[in-house]
């Protein structure tokens, strides 16, 4: 199965089904409609990647590999990264006002997701 992706909407290469984050779930399913949602878990998840790998190569691009750098002085600086992107999820799903535009949730799982894919890249790289 291919996927094709937009910015907030994928679907399947036979044009009937189409992936988005928010689409109602369906309670009782036959096996196809099991199968057709896993299909579509399947491009949400591809999407979701894509936009990871996507934000890694602009975010380097600004920034230089910074966070390699950081790793080398300080080799668990991932925890650090992770415990200050922890603490932003707990403040935003606990209601807290939020006050700066691009950081809601979606974008904090998204950072966090990334963070952990760097130092396996890391990892893997060293």
């Amino acid at each position: 199965m291919r996927c094709y992706f937009s910015s907030s909407v994928s679907a399947v290469d036979n044009g009937e089904m189409m992936c988005k984050e928010n689409s109602p779930k369906i309670v009782e399913m036959t096996e196809e409609q099991k199968e057709r949602e896993n299909d579509a878990k399947e491009c949400i998840h591809w999407t979701i990647c894509k936009e990871l790998f996507e934000t890694y190569k602009a975010k380097n691009a600004d920034y230089g590999d910074s966070f390699a750098q950081v790793r080398e002085k300080y080799p668990n600086a991932i925890l650090i990264r992770l415990n200050d992107k922890l603490n932003r999820l707990e403040t935003l799903m606990n209601g807290a006002e939020q006050h700066v535009n691009d950081e809601s949730i979606e974008d904090t799982l998204l950072d966090l997701a990334n963070y952990c894919i760097m130092e396996l890249v890391e990892r893997k790289n060293g």
